[in-house]
């Protein structure tokens, strides 16, 4: 009886030791990408696409033109049966952060909003990608692009 115990405890130990020392998976997607629209009149709508970053991590604010190192994310559409209307906008929490052979930035955190408004008809299907590169504490990270694709209706 003594050694079935052992065995038991043995067996438990052996099954734990490789998640305590497995390494944690990183997650890939450091920013997440959500599109959404929001009809205004006639065939007006307004784009919204809402980007979501883990805490700790940033992308370069738009207002910020001094750091010609870090890029500025961007979002480039396909081209289709709609029209863009005027500048896109943007708009988040902004933090000044000194980074590594970079300098000062103005970065976005947690939740940055970009907007733009488009004509188009109802069932148009628009494409594209959002480009940017996260920064952490200490420095800019890889760039990055994701496709999108929204359909109005």
């Amino acid at each position: 009886m003594q050694h079935i115990k052992c065995l038991f405890l043995f067996a438990l130990l052996l099954c734990g030791l490789p998640q305590a020392y497995s390494k944690p998976k990183k997650s890939k997607n450091k920013a997440e990408l959500t599109c959404d629209y929001k009809k205004l009149s006639g065939n007006a709508y307004d784009l919204i696409f809402k980007v979501n970053l883990k805490k700790g991590l940033y992308v370069k604010a738009n207002n910020d033109y001094d750091s010609v190192s870090l890029k500025l994310p961007s979002i480039t559409f396909n081209k289709g049966a709609f029209k863009p209307e005027g500048e896109m906008t943007s708009k988040g929490l902004i933090e000044t952060k000194k980074l590594r052979r970079i300098g000062i930035v103005n970065l976005y955190t947690y939740t940055v909003l970009y907007n733009q408004r488009v004509t188009a008809e109802p069932g148009t299907t628009i494409t594209g990608t959002y480009h940017y590169r996260i920064c952490n504490e200490n420095a800019a990270k890889r760039s990055k692009t994701e496709n999108f694709s929204i359909t109005v209706k």
